[in-house]
């Protein structure tokens, strides 16, 4: 008999979504585990007949992946009171893999404000798991409001970072391609290089004409940031001004 693995019952746009998510790369790589049933919950220490408490700490019910991220009065509390201010469905059969799913539903806001209410629920599922963490092991008791708090505070930082980074990103292109006219007193010649290695010949081409340069093999090449440092060079200069390049 073929054992099958529950995350290959997960369709594979689920995976694609998680990966998709405009949200840092430790949250993805947790959403991914919550998917393919690699938490550390409850249900898995049973799973795997390990003699620990499977029980949530926080409500007394079988703790599993959809328990403490939806189901528990905690994770309600936290989800409701929070900005995407939602109640999730907490059937038998509803998995994380559904409610992924579930976020093609968001379309109709558009897809800047679809993405950026993605993100904020990645992040408070993030901290929902890190503040259950912090109970299990007995380091900190959070709140509701500190949950709700520690993920609209990061999750902020993170949007802020993305536009800081993005405005950059304009603006050094812009830049790049900005294209400013030569003065009355100058003319503008537009050309072209290329290295030819196997000849020892560097050709650039112009309008109106071409500059061969070509070299003996006494030279050292480097490369360092695409510029070329030529050492004990012998150069010969041949100029051929003609109307069609390809003559040469």
């Amino acid at each position: 008999m073929v054992r099958v693995h529950s995350w290959e019952l997960i369709p594979t746009s689920v995976w694609k979504a998680i990966w998709n998510i405009r949200t840092t790369p430790k949250i993805q790589r947790f959403l991914w585990r919550a998917c393919a049933a690699g938490l550390a919950t409850g249900d898995a220490f049973q799973r795997r007949n390990i003699r620990l408490d499977p029980i949530c700490v926080r409500c007394g019910d079988l703790e599993t992946r959809v328990h403490f991220l939806f189901g528990c009065t905690f994770s309600r509390i936290v989800w409701f009171g929070s900005n995407i201010g939602c109640n999730f469905s907490t059937s038998p059969h509803f998995t994380i893999g559904d409610w992924i799913s579930s976020w093609r539903s968001l379309s109709h806001l558009g897809k800047k404000e679809s993405r950026s209410k993605i993100t904020h629920m990645s992040f408070l599922c993030w901290y929902l798991w890190v503040s259950r963490n912090d109970c299990v092991i007995g380091r900190r008791l959070w709140k509701p409001e500190e949950v709700i708090m520690a993920a609209n505070s990061a999750f902020k930082e993170f949007m802020a970072t993305k536009s800081i980074a993005s405005d950059a990103f304009v603006v050094h292109t812009a830049v790049q391609q900005q294209w400013q006219p030569p003065e009355a007193s100058y003319i503008k010649c537009n050309c072209d290089a290329s290295l030819m290695l196997d000849q020892h010949r560097v050709v650039l081409v112009m309008c109106g004409g071409i500059l061969l340069v070509r070299f003996f093999v006494q030279c050292l090449l480097h490369w360092s940031l695409q510029i070329f440092y030529w050492e004990r060079c012998w150069l010969y200069i041949y100029v051929y001004w003609i109307c069609n390049p390809l003559a040469i």
